[in-house]
């Protein structure tokens, strides 16, 4: 809450302004936890109602900012605009995954359930001739690190570096594959239709 001491003063005059402390933050209670971003905007929902607030523009600063995104997406109806500082649309990690980078670039390149992907996307590493699929597991997706397992007579599953189910693998280094998609839009020696 007072957070926002200085910049008050510096906002212009006639606006309504609503501060509050999340669960656990400065001079708010504690209740026993663990809270989602989800509990959270539910919190600030319920007070924008309490207040007769039908609409506003919600600031957000750090995990503020995820609490104002998941507000923003659960009830449209209280927030006409956001403005967000120093947060992301998740909180935690640094990194994203290259499922999430390509799903975010190249949403139609990355559907489920059966539909084709790029084709001039290939698997490097792979010998002449060689088949491949997608492990199910962990489905694989153009960008992701990728590591090859040969089956005898059935080619090659490919998997992300981090799938779970390689570890049935640790003892048996000769059916490995160091595998890497093809980058860029030109043809490639083994083209790809993953489904």
């Amino acid at each position: 809450l007072r957070l926002w001491d200085d910049l008050l003063p510096r906002l212009p005059a006639g606006l309504r302004l609503v501060r509050f402390d999340k669960r656990g933050h400065g001079l708010s209670s504690v209740p026993p936890g663990p809270y989602s971003a989800e509990d959270l905007a539910g919190d600030a929902a319920a007070l924008l109602d309490a207040l007769g607030i039908r609409s506003c523009v919600f600031v957000g600063l750090s995990i503020g900012g995820l609490i104002a995104q998941c507000l923003a997406t659960s009830r449209p109806d209280l927030v006409s605009a956001l403005v967000l500082s120093n947060t992301a649309a998740r909180l935690g990690s640094a990194e994203l995954t290259g499922r999430e980078v390509v799903q975010a670039i190249y949403p139609d390149l990355a559907p489920k359930g059966g539909k084709k992907v790029d084709a001039r996307r290939a698997v490097i590493g792979l010998e002449p001739g060689q088949s491949f699929e997608r492990a199910a597991c962990c489905e694989p997706l153009p960008g992701e690190r990728i590591v090859g397992i040969t089956y005898r007579g059935k080619g090659v599953t490919v998997h992300t570096i981090d799938c779970d189910k390689l570890v049935e693998f640790d003892g048996q280094p000769d059916r490995w594959l160091d595998l890497h998609w093809q980058s860029g839009a030109h043809s490639a020696a083994y083209g790809a239709t993953l489904e």
